[in-house]
């Protein structure tokens, strides 16, 4: 299964042959599949420089293989890629028309139309889904010179639903004008169960009310690997009901990891959630000393985490970022946790223990008294017009002490994790 899709000066390729444009003087393919580098021609002249990137699994992964190495660059010469034809294959040129299907596991399939469409769809290519904001404004086009000249961050907002109906308040609302106080640049990438092209959401194929939504930030960096260009300074995912405040997040020490609060986790029923069952019919207790296991019996990791089952975390998992610096080490911690579907309130704070995370001052759920100070706020309901003026307001800085509506929401989970009695 082959697509091809232009990134700028990047060609995604799923089993098409590449007929290079005279005015190409290089370009790259990002290429998904073992298969693929075989099923690849290129006709033009030797001067072309083509670079392959292969990428071990889908684009889109899936349970079996989101655990595998998620990337391999192989270099190819133009000699060997146009002596490798494949029967039937179709020939594109960068100037065709294409049209765009979508299969049940979301992975793009780009194919030659019958009749070629009077108006081209809108989104043919994954970074389609990013937008872009530098210096304070949103910009239309992409530039992959930016990612190495530039500090750029990316924003991963996880919908746990398919319930989309304010996305494009969150996108042209929310973040447009975060942007606009926020001192570094960044790209936005909406993220849900269900991938929605009109309104640009990626599908990450989590069906599961959120319970392994840190997995989205795995989807996110194989969707825009360093190997293809996208550099990024570090790495943020906030829920769509979260509200970041750009002014005090932006004072946060980027160089490091940040999260929420979190908690010593003890493997009792006092916990709902150690009694519930992932996707595997494991309780989620067992799930994460599983998980916990596996780390320890990887030298690297263990001497890393320094992890001991008497001495493991739980807590709030709505807001967390890590830095570059951390980016394989994520891959290889997420693996393990999504392996064997650890709930992502363990799952997040074992990681940002791990990186020794800065833990901001929060406001998620209960009375919230540190509203004034805390960067992120949640729930906040972007359906509801009072919830979505509270957060302009915290965004545009003109007041910061509103509490949304939902502050009582979840309290009895907020009274597992403290010993104190919590007063309404």
């Amino acid at each position: 299964m082959c697509n091809i899709l232009k990134t700028s000066r990047i060609w995604e390729v799923r089993n098409y042959k590449v007929v290079n444009n005279r005015s190409i003087s290089s370009f790259t393919v990002l290429c998904y599949g073992k298969e693929c580098p075989k099923n690849l021609i290129i006709k033009e002249s030797s001067r072309i420089t083509t670079r392959v990137i292969t990428r071990k699994e889908m684009n889109n992964l899936s349970d079996n293989n989101s655990n595998k190495s998620y990337s391999n660059t192989i270099e190819m010469s133009n000699e060997s890629l146009t002596n490798t034809s494949i029967p039937s294959t179709s020939i594109v040129t960068p100037t065709t028309k294409l049209s765009r299907s979508i299969n049940p596991d979301n992975n793009f399939e780009v194919k030659i139309p019958q009749k070629l469409p009077t108006i081209p769809p809108r989104n043919l290519t994954s970074d389609s889904f990013l937008t872009r904001f530098r210096n304070h404004k949103r910009v239309s086009h992409a530039d992959m010179r930016d990612y190495k000249t530039r500090e750029i961050y990316l924003f991963v907002i996880n919908f746990h639903h398919t319930k989309y109906k304010a996305a494009s308040f969150i996108r042209n609302e929310i973040y447009r004008l975060f942007a606009d106080k926020y001192p570094y640049d960044f790209d936005l990438l909406l993220i849900g169960p269900k991938e929605n092209s009109q309104l640009k959401i990626y599908g990450n194929r989590l069906f599961s009310k959120g319970y392994y939504a840190y997995h989205s930030m795995r989807v996110a960096i194989n969707l825009f690997p360093p190997e293809a260009g996208y550099t990024y300074a570090g790495y943020f995912e906030a829920n769509d009901d979260s509200c970041l405040q750009p002014t005090l997040l932006g004072k946060e020490d980027h160089n490091k990891a940040m999260s929420e609060v979190w908690f010593p986790w003890k493997n009792t029923p006092r916990w709902i959630w150690n009694s519930k069952v992932n996707k595997k019919k494991v309780h989620f207790s067992k799930a994460y000393l599983n998980a916990v296991t596996e780390i320890e019996s990887k030298p690297t990791l263990h001497n890393l985490c320094k992890v001991s089952s008497s001495q493991l975390r739980h807590g709030w998992s709505d807001f967390f970022y890590f830095p570059k610096s951390n980016l394989t080490t994520f891959l290889e911690l997420e693996s393990v946790m999504y392996k064997h579907y650890v709930f992502l309130e363990n799952a997040v704070p074992f990681i940002m223990d791990c990186f020794k995370a800065n833990v901001i001052t929060d406001c998620n759920h209960g009375k919230m008294p540190d509203r004034e100070i805390c960067p992120h706020l949640h729930p906040v309901k972007f359906t509801r017009s009072r919830e979505r003026r509270i957060c302009v307001n915290r965004i545009l800085n003109i007041t910061l002490s509103e509490r949304p509506d939902t502050w009582c929401i979840c309290l009895f989970n907020l009274s597992l994790y403290t010993s104190n009695t919590i007063v309404i």
